[in-house]
C-alpha cells in the first residue's frame, strides 16, 4: 500500500497536472540557476550543454513518455545534466556556490506557498541550507584567490618562455656567430637580439668578466679591441662541436680561427669570446645560461 502511495506520488509530481506543474516551476528555476551559474563560470563551454542538453528533450517527446511525463521535465534532466557535465570543469568551490544558490532560489519561491505542520519547515531548512553552502563556497574561493593569481601567472610566464623559445637561436654555433656580429658591429638591433639570447645571471657573468655593468657595455668593451669588423665577423670558424644536439652544453669560443688564406684576410683581426653554457628550451632554441671568459 505505501508503494503504491509513493509511486502515485511520483507520478503525480511529474504530471502536466498542477501539482505536478508547482514542482515544475521550483525545479526548472533551481536547475536553471545551477546550469548557468556553472556555463558562465566555465567560460561558456558550450559543448556539455550542447550535448546533455538536447539529449533528454529529446526522449521526452516520444510517444510512450509524453503521455506520462510533461515535456518540462526534459528541460530540467538537461539543465541536471549539462551541469554535471560542467562540474568537473570548475573548482570545488564554485560549484559549492552554485548548488547554494540554485537550493536557495528553489526554498525561496517554496516559502511564498502556506504550508502547515513540519512541512512549512522544509523550504526554510533548505533555504539555511543553500545559503551556509553559499557562503562556505564564496569563502573556499575568496580565500584560494592569490594561489590561482600565482597559478595563472606561472602559466601565463611559461606559455611566454615557451613563445620565446622560438625565437632563440637554434645551435651553439648560431649562438657564438650572432655575439660575434653583435661584437664586430654593435648596433643596437644586434646587441639587443644578443644579450636577449643571456639568461640574466649569465649576462651578469659576461657584465663581470669585461668590467661592464651589464651585457651591451660587455660588447662595447670587447668592440674596442675589434681590429677588422670585416674579417672578424664573416671569417671565422668555430673548432670543435658547436652544433651538437645536446639539451645542455658547453662551447668554446676561446679558439675562434679567423682569416681566408685565399684572399689574405687578417689572422687576428678581433677577440675571443669565451666558453658559453647553452641550454635548449623546449625543444627549440638554445639559451645561454652560463659564461666564463678565456683563461
Amino acid at each position: 500500500m505505501g508503494r503504491n502511495l509513493w509511486n502515485q506520488q511520483v507520478l503525480q509530481a511529474l504530471s502536466p497536472g498542477p501539482a505536478g506543474q508547482r514542482v515544475q516551476r521550483r525545479a526548472l528555476l533551481g536547475t536553471f540557476a545551477l546550469a548557468f551559474l556553472l556555463f558562465w563560470w566555465s567560460g561558456w563551454d558550450w559543448w556539455p550543454a550542447v550535448v546533455w542538453f538536447l539529449a533528454p528533450l529529446i526522449v521526452v517527446i516520444l510517444p510512450g513518455i509524453r503521455r506520462l511525463v510533461d515535456e518540462t521535465w526534459g528541460l530540467i534532466a538537461g539543465f541536471i545534466l549539462a551541469a554535471l557535465m560542467l562540474m568537473p570543469e570548475l573548482p570545488a568551490s564554485r560549484v559549492t556556490v552554485a548548488w547554494g544558490l540554485a537550493i536557495a532560489a528553489t526554498a525561496g519561491v517554496s516559502l511564498r506557498r502556506h504550508r502547515v505542520g513540519w512541512r512549512k519547515w522544509v523550504p526554510i531548512i533548505a533555504l539555511g541550507l543553500g545559503m551556509v553552502l553559499a557562503f562556505v563556497g564564496g569563502l573556499t574561493w575568496w580565500a584560494g584567490e592569490h594561489d590561482r593569481r600565482a597559478d595563472a601567472a606561472r602559466q601565463a610566464e611559461e606559455v611566454h618562455r615557451y613563445q620565446v623559445s622560438k625565437t632563440l637561436p637554434t645551435s651553439g654555433r648560431s649562438a657564438v656567430l650572432s655575439l660575434v656580429e653583435a661584437v664586430a658591429f654593435t648596433v643596437p638591433q644586434k646587441v639587443d637580439g644578443i644579450c636577449f639570447v643571456f639568461t640574466p645571471p649569465a649576462a651578469a657573468q659576461f657584465a663581470a668578466a669585461h668590467q661592464a655593468m651589464d651585457c651591451p657595455g660587455a660588447i662595447a668593451q670587447l668592440h674596442q679591441q675589434v681590429r677588422a669588423r670585416g674579417d672578424y665577423a664573416n671569417d671565422v670558424f668555430i673548432p670543435g662541436a658547436a652544433d651538437r644536439d645536446d639539451p645542455a652544453h658547453r662551447i668554446d669560443a676561446c679558439h675562434l680561427d679567423f682569416g681566408n688564406y685565399l684572399t689574405g684576410a687578417t689572422q687576428d683581426p678581433g677577440p675571443q669570446i669565451g666558453v658559453l653554457t647553452i641550454e635548449r628550451q623546449y625543444g627549440n632554441g638554445y639559451l645561454i645560461t652560463g659564461y666564463q671568459p678565456c683563461g
